[in-house]
């Protein structure tokens, strides 16, 4: 059951979550996901658990803190660059492997 949730949103950076229960601390990347066209839901995507058991130990704090930067990483692999004007987005931001949306609109016509 879970105790607490965090998440962490850095500007031009990825967003991750940690959730806190009494067994564990479980680390995951978010992304978007669309359900329609306009419509976009979070999706939470699993990295990492570290067992809760000894907390008080600095071993638990050095493997929370790999986790997120493991979640962080992860999140940021999944970026793209586009072509058009070199603006790097997450992948729900792209309208196909190198162009981001707004160039999309912008240059294709497409509509959203």
């Amino acid at each position: 059951m879970p105790v607490d949730r965090v998440v962490v949103d850095e500007q031009d950076a990825p967003g991750f979550g940690v959730r806190l229960t009494e067994e564990a601390v479980a680390v995951s990347a978010y992304a978007a996901e669309w359900l329609t066209p306009y419509t976009p839901a979070v999706k939470a995507v699993w990295v990492a658990t570290v067992s809760s058991a000894d907390r008080e130990a600095p071993a638990f704090l050095e493997a929370v803190a790999r986790a997120v930067a493991k979640a962080r990483e992860a999140r940021l692999a999944t970026y793209r660059t586009c072509s058009r004007c070199g603006q790097t987005n997450p992948p729900e931001w792209m309208h196909n492997a190198d162009t981001c949306q707004s160039c999309a609109v912008r240059h294709l016509g497409v509509v959203y």
